[in-house]
């Protein structure tokens, strides 16, 4: 809903966030990594995430929206 009420243009809000706020509809978010597989298995995720110094971290990963 965040992401629509800063960035929708006031067509896509009528169409999509006040049916969502008005609990109507539903949203979903969801992310996989392509092709990832363990032991024959589609896990999806294959990311990394690595400490650098005291205070940063590096992640490392490639995404399908």
């Amino acid at each position: 809903m965040e992401v629509l009420m800063r960035y929708a243009t006031r067509e896509q809000k009528r169409k999509w966030l006040r049916p969502l706020m008005d609990g109507e509809i539903r949203s979903a978010f969801l992310m996989t990594e392509p092709a990832v597989r363990v032991l024959g298995l589609h896990t999806n995720i294959e990311t990394r995430i690595e400490k650098e110094g005291d205070h940063h971290y590096v992640i490392n990963a490639r995404k399908w929206w």
